[in-house]
């Protein structure tokens, strides 16, 4: 599994890997450029994972961490 893959450190990792015939999971965000990415390595790439967050579950999940923080 490789985060950040849309670019940078993440998209040349991806581009290593796959050139000495690894497969891999890619994850990030945002869906387009992850799925502009495993388009150009239809063979290498298995799974694509985008990374979403919903404002609802992120209030959600804020709202949770200050009712159990210590």
């Amino acid at each position: 599994m490789i985060t950040g893959v849309a670019s940078g450190i993440g998209l040349g990792l991806t581009e290593r890997f796959l050139s000495e015939n690894n497969t891999v999971n890619i994850c990030g965000r945002p869906e387009e450029l992850l799925n502009e990415v495993a388009a150009k390595f239809p063979s290498g790439i298995t799974r694509v994972v985008t990374l979403l967050l919903r404002q609802k579950e992120l209030r959600y999940t804020t709202g949770l961490q200050k009712t159990t923080a210590m």
